[in-house]
This record gives structure tokens, C-alpha cells and sequence, in this order.
């Protein structure tokens, strides 16, 4: 038995070791914790004008007035984004004031109280998701930058609609930018071969999610997606894409072609087979990142540059394809993530199994606050009635915070587009619509352009 150590023993270790008692370089203030690029330089921003304004209008934002004069002025001095929008929506004044009161946190080394609410949300149901993949993948005249970005973009939507992620949790966060954290292979992704309740073999893929405020890698939420769909159409499928990346990039350790991993069985002594990722060793694009682990890499002059894609990109992407798939005001992906969430929540899961599957940590109120839809999915008169359950009756109703024109040009099928490009009618409305493309860029000031804009 090894002998005890005394505490006299441990002092003589601490001192010969430097141990210096009440030493003076360390500070009795909590260490915080850095921020990224981004983010402290809007915080800086946002700090900068609070500091101007409060020399004017007082210095105590925790009085109501000045709380609101604040609120306001940001909200005043902010623009749009677009010509015929020049009013700020209010997602933005409300991430602008988050950024403040974290800021004001981080040097007042105490929490202020958060009063501002935004309640415009918008909730995509399953059957707007459809839409957006039947879009991408039969119906869209848009060009991708390159070919498989048009691959990234339906991977990101199926895996934040089924793992209900945020914006920069397979992709680099606009909040963490030049962070480079996303999702790398192959740490991030693993597939297997399993049999279904059917006894046929069934590959399944597990993306990892580097979610929010969850800096402990073994704790991010891992979310295992199946092959088998059933009567549902394959734009669904959720294992195509990733298989379809890591066969085009060599991932795959043991196998190279899609046939050889179609051919595989569950080993009757095991439950699973795992398919085992390596560094890529194939380059789609000449590049000379051979080795790189980031799976949605961003491509420049036709060669993958090693670097992730951002949330930017995905989240503009998704807005073009809303615009194309004919939505007045197109779903971002934090709609596909509520839907998840909420999705969840009806099919009965634990608070527990539901904070893990978000991201959420232990807290109730995120899910109450932020994700859960008005429209309550208790059946009030089947329960007072005593009838039995019918489907689910508030999701129709949750899809109606998005509104979508499903007769656009692009959405219609080809024959039908061909009749009307024949029609007579339709060429005198495409020289009209050319002749105002060409005003508008000729347009003299702003005002004569967006009412040429109306008129196009």
C-alpha cells in the first residue's frame, strides 16, 4: 500500500513547481470566454453606437425609456436589404439588440433582462418540404456555381429538417465566422448496414451536429436518418446525398463503387456494418486539398480551397429556391428546424430525448419560447367528445404561415411550359417583360426603378 501523501507533501510539490500564494497576476474577475471574429466585431458595432447614443439620451438602459429609445433608434437607423423594402424586418432590430445585451454582459460582468420578443415566425410543414425538393430536383432552371453544390444544398435541407439544426450547425455559423467549425469527415459522419423490421438490408447515416453553445464534442446531438422511406418519393431519402459525396470523393475506406455497397448484408453474428470513412483521396476539382475533411467544401475557380461552406450560403440558397418554388415570403432553414422540433414533439418524446435531439441542453422554456407553434395540437373535441384521435389536425394550419403560388413558370411541367412559350400571347408578355428589363437597368434614379419593377 503506497504511502500517504500530507498536505505538508503536496505544499512542497505546489512550491517547487512555482506555486506562489495570493500571487498578484491572478485576477479575482471570471474569465469569459473568446469570442470569434464575427461576432466581437458586431458586438463592437452594436457597443459603439449604444456608447454615442447614451451621451445624448442617458446612460441607464435599464430604464424602461431608455431601453425603448435605444430599441428604436436602431431600428430607425437601419436599412433593408432590397430596394422595394427599405424598412429593417424585425428578426434584424432583434438580433441587433441580443447582440447588445450580450455585449453589455460580457462588461457589466452581469445578465440584463432580455424583455424583446420576436413572435413572426414562420413553420414549414412536411408538405412545403416537399415542394422545395420536388423543385430542386425536377423543376429548377437555377445554375449551381458547380454541379454538386446543387448535391450540398438538398443534404443540408434534409439533414436540418430531419435533425432539426440551425442555420451553422452542418455549416459554418454566421456567428462564428472564419471559425471553421461545421461538420468534417471523417469524425462527423458514419453509415452502416443494418436489417429493417422486414429483414432487409438497410444502410443508415448519422450526421453529428456541432450545435449551438455545445462546446463539449461528446455531448453534440447525432442523429441516425434510414434509407428505407417507404411509399414516399426518393427526393426524400436522406441517405443519397451523403453516400453520393463520399463515394465521389473516395471516402469510402473499403469500397469504390455504389454497387459494391448495395451488394452489402448485416453479418448474421452482428447487428450492424459499419462502412468505415477515411481522408478523401479522390479531388472532384483538380484541387490540391487532398486530405481536407470538410465535407460541404466550398469551390473557387472550379478547385475545392479546403474551407467550409458558411450558413450565408446555405441560407441564401434556400431563399432563391423559395422564391423559384413560389413562395411570397420564402422559408429560411430555422423554419425546417421548428418543424423538426415540433414534428417531435407530437409523436410523443420525452423533454429529455427532445433537448438531446435539438441541442437544447435541459432547458423547456428554448422549446416553449422559440420553437413550439400557437396552434395547440390538442384535439379539444375529440377529447370532450370522447371520439377517437384523427390525424393530426394542426399541421395543415402551421403550413399556412407560408404562403406559395404553385402555377409559377418554373413549378409547371414542361409540355404545359412548351404550349405556352408556342402561345402568342405569352411571347407579347415576354418582349414587354425584356423591354422593362432593359428600363431598369437604364432607370435614372431609384424610385423610376421600382416602379418599373412593379410593372415587370
Amino acid at each position: 500500500m503506497p504511502k500517504k501523501v500530507s498536505y505538508e507533501d503536496l505544499e512542497e510539490r505546489a512550491d517547487a513547481n512555482g506555486y506562489i500564494p495570493e500571487n498578484p497576476e491572478i485576477s479575482a474577475e471570471p474569465e469569459q470566454r473568446k469570442l470569434s471574429e464575427s461576432p466581437e466585431r458586431e458586438y463592437g458595432k452594436v457597443w459603439a453606437v449604444w456608447k454615442r447614443c447614451s451621451e445624448k439620451h442617458g446612460d441607464n438602459i435599464l430604464d424602461e425609456k431608455t431601453m425603448r429609445d435605444f430599441i428604436v433608434f436602431l431600428a430607425s437607423s437601419a436599412r433593408g436589404q432590397k430596394k422595394n423594402e427599405p424598412r429593417p424586418k424585425a428578426s434584424y432590430i432583434m438580433e441587433r439588440w441580443k447582440q447588445f445585451i450580450a455585449e453589455w454582459a460580457r462588461r457589466q460582468k452581469q445578465k440584463m433582462p432580455s424583455r424583446v420578443t420576436n413572435s413572426g415566425t414562420h413553420l414549414i410543414s412536411n408538405s412545403h418540404f416537399k415542394h422545395l425538393l420536388e423543385q430542386l430536383w425536377g423543376h429548377d432552371w437555377h445554375e449551381y456555381f458547380a454541379l454538386i453544390y446543387r448535391v450540398y444544398h438538398s443534404a443540408i435541407l434534409k439533414m436540418s429538417m430531419y435533425s432539426s439544426a440551425r442555420q451553422g450547425e452542418y455549416v459554418e455559423s454566421n456567428a462564428r465566422g472564419q471559425s471553421g467549425r461545421g461538420m468534417y469527415v471523417p469524425d462527423d459522419l458514419t453509415f452502416v448496414v443494418i436489417r429493417d423490421r422486414n429483414g432487409q438490408a438497410q444502410m443508415v447515416v448519422r450526421p453529428k451536429r456541432d450545435a449551438k453553445n455545445m462546446n463539449n464534442e461528446d455531448k453534440q446531438p447525432r442523429h441516425p436518418m434510414q434509407e428505407n422511406i417507404g411509399p414516399n418519393p426518393l427526393y426524400l431519402n436522406p441517405v443519397l446525398e451523403p453516400l453520393v459525396i463520399c463515394l465521389a470523393c473516395g471516402l469510402f475506406r473499403d469500397f469504390k463503387t455504389a454497387d459494391e455497397i448495395f451488394a452489402l448484408e448485416p453479418p448474421p453474428y452482428e447487428k450492424a456494418y459499419e462502412l468505415v470513412l477515411d481522408c478523401p483521396t479522390i479531388d472532384l476539382y483538380d484541387s490540391d486539398s487532398r486530405g481536407f475533411s470538410t465535407f460541404f467544401e466550398k469551390i473557387e475557380n472550379g478547385a475545392l480551397t479546403g474551407q467550409i461552406l458558411t450558413g450565408n450560403w446555405a441560407g441564401s440558397e434556400l431563399r432563391k429556391l423559395g422564391f423559384c418554388t413560389g413562395y411570397e415570403k420564402p422559408p429560411t432553414v430555422h423554419a425546417l428546424c421548428r418543424e423538426g422540433l415540433v414534428q417531435a414533439n407530437e409523436e410523443g418524446y420525452s423533454m429529455e430525448e427532445k433537448a438531446q435531439f435539438a441541442g437544447h441542453g435541459l432547458n423547456p422554456r428554448i422549446f416553449f419560447e422559440s420553437y413550439m407553434s400557437s396552434t395547440s395540437s390538442v384535439q379539444g373535441v375529440l377529447n370532450i367528445l370522447k371520439l377517437d384521435c384523427e390525424e393530426n389536425l394542426a399541421e395543415p394550419f402551421r403550413g399556412l404561415t407560408l404562403r406559395r403560388h404553385p402555377k409559377l413558370w418554373q413549378a409547371l411541367p414542361a409540355k404545359l411550359q412548351e404550349d405556352l412559350e408556342d402561345n402568342a400571347e405569352c411571347a407579347e408578355l415576354n418582349d414587354q417583360i425584356i423591354k422593362l428589363t432593359e428600363m431598369i437597368e437604364t432607370a435614372s434614379s431609384d424610385e423610376q426603378s421600382q416602379n418599373l419593377e412593379v410593372q415587370q
